[in-house]
């Protein structure tokens, strides 16, 4: 999935929550802004999912010098089914993340985002729909109330991208 599906998917809300107001279907907008913010938290952690575990097998891929042992097991026992075992959803940064590559690229890290202002927003962004996510899935997704509008979502998601573009630099991927 690309950072423009989920656009996509903010960009059809605003279109039928538009249409439905117009045509005075008050009941039926509210439903669809219920059910699209659910939609569209879920489109938007799922991409960084898929980002980051991108990232993290290209980087290994590389710097093994290609060598398919490593690189399936890396995706097999580290990253598969595994990726929101990475980082810990209840914080507002990415520490537990960056202490899995040693302790030297945990404080490299650690300075980096101290001192970058847009990559710390990122950061907390990111972490913040992640955690979301989880809050979804694991609180009864049919009943969860989300307390984040469509267009606060939307706004998340875009800050949020510095964040893999990021770590594809600092690694190399």
């Amino acid at each position: 999935m690309s950072q423009d599906a989920v656009r996509n998917i903010y960009l059809d809300y605003k279109q039928m929550v538009q249409l439905l107001e117009q045509s005075g279907e008050i009941s039926l907008r509210i439903s669809i802004d219920a059910n699209y913010r659910k939609a569209l938290l879920l489109a938007a952690a799922s991409y960084f999912e898929q980002e980051i575990t991108d990232i993290i097998v290209q980087f290994v891929n590389r710097t093994s010098r290609r060598n398919e042992l490593l690189v399936n097991f890396v995706k097999r026992k580290a990253l598969e089914r595994q990726y929101h075992s990475l980082f810990a959803w209840k914080e507002s940064n990415a520490n537990h993340f960056w202490k899995f590559f040693g302790d030297d690229f945990d404080q490299q890290m650690k300075t980096k985002v101290k001192n970058d202002k847009s990559l710390s927003d990122a950061v907390e962004a990111f972490m913040e729909i992640g955690r979301e996510r989880n809050r979804l899935v694991h609180e009864n997704f049919a009943s969860y109330t989300m307390e984040k509008t469509a267009e606060e979502l939307h706004q998340l998601f875009e800050k949020a991208l510095v964040f893999p573009q990021m770590l594809r630099n600092v690694l190399g991927s």
